[in-house]
């Protein structure tokens, strides 16, 4: 895959995070063995955004799960399932690379979708404590709750990684993200002001009602496509709640 590659224009630029990823391919490859796993794999790329909604509502402990029923195969063990998220994740975002790799007009917004899908691996950091605190016979292993906490690891040090990358781009390209002023003049001229608006107020009252920051995001999505037919994207979304200070990033373990 690296070889492959190689032959972007933008190969150089882009190899920290590239190597970063593969790391992650390569530790969750060894529990996608069976015959099944390419099964599990496409059924997790493709139903990604859904499995990590119900993950991020209900606990990584529901990954599993959700990957063996979008894949219709219950009989997947729980590491071939979350590996097989892991590796929809990963190639979700090398995906998001590619514009930038090829040299095209690739910018901010890839790498936030690139990070994005990184910090959706996160999800196996909970597998796995899940895995310690309620153990079942149809759970993990010792070695599959270690090699959970290992492909968590791998996947905070890429988002870094991104993180950095995120940063000197929009300084490379000439954002200015000083007070937001790019962002606040496209809301504007795009229409948007009305509509951030009522998911704020929407946000407001769902954590009156009850709801924890962490629901906020997959609630207001389900409640904007049924009032107007179109939702936001995870990303857009989560951005919108974090201007206005009602977005809970999930707390790292010590």
């Amino acid at each position: 895959m690296r070889a492959r590659l190689a032959d972007y224009r933008r190969f150089d630029d882009c190899e920290a995070r590239i190597s970063s990823i593969l790391s992650i391919v390569e530790a969750c490859r060894p529990w996608l063995d069976g015959a099944h796993a390419r099964r599990l794999a496409e059924a997790a790329y493709t139903r990604n955004d859904a499995i990590d909604q119900m993950a991020e509502g209900y606990g990584g402990r529901v990954l599993p799960g959700e990957v063996r029923r979008a894949a219709g195969y219950e009989q997947a063990g729980d590491m071939e399932a979350i590996s097989a998220y892991v590796l929809a994740c990963a190639a979700h975002a090398l995906q998001a690379l590619l514009p930038i790799l090829a040299g095209e007009r690739g910018g901010a917004d890839d790498w936030e979708w690139h990070k994005v899908f990184l910090d959706s691996v996160g999800a196996v950091r909970d597998c796995a404590v899940h895995g310690y605190t309620a153990p079942n016979p149809s759970g993990l292993s010792a070695g599959e709750i270690d090699a959970c906490f290992e492909i968590a690891d791998l996947a905070d040090a890429a988002a870094l990684i991104a993180t950095r990358s995120a940063s000197g781009y929009r300084r490379i390209e000439g954002y200015q993200p000083v007070g937001g002023l790019l962002v606040e003049g496209r809301r504007q001229l795009d229409g948007t002001d009305a509509r951030d608006e009522a998911i704020r107020l929407k946000a407001l009252e769902l954590i009156r009602t009850g709801t924890k920051l962490h629901n906020l995001s997959s609630k207001l999505r389900g409640w904007l496509l049924r009032g107007t037919g179109k939702s936001l994207s995870k990303p857009a979304m989560n951005a919108i709640l974090k201007r206005y200070g009602l977005h809970s990033s999930p707390a790292k373990k010590k």
